[in-house]
């Protein structure tokens, strides 16, 4: 349910409601049956489960597995 309010939420315009441009916009990171992460959005009400984090690049997402085998938990 859309929360009420002015033109902000979009009551009595044509653009959409800030309620509805959150839900498109954002993610909920669970956990699978096999212990990874994975995020999950609404699109078109229809929820849409991914294995990798939308938002990032290869060689984002490369760096962060790379220091994940690092070493370094005893030294902090």
């Amino acid at each position: 349910m859309a929360p009420a309010g002015g033109a902000l939420f979009g009551v009595g315009t044509d653009r959409p409601c800030i309620y509805d441009l959150l839900l498109e916009n954002s993610y909920r990171v669970l956990l699978d049956e096999d212990g990874n992460m994975a995020w999950v959005t609404e699109i078109e009400g229809e929820e849409v489960h991914y294995d990798k984090d939308r938002e990032t690049i290869f060689g984002q997402r490369f760096l962060s597995d790379f220091i994940l085998i690092l070493p370094i938990e005893d030294q902090l």
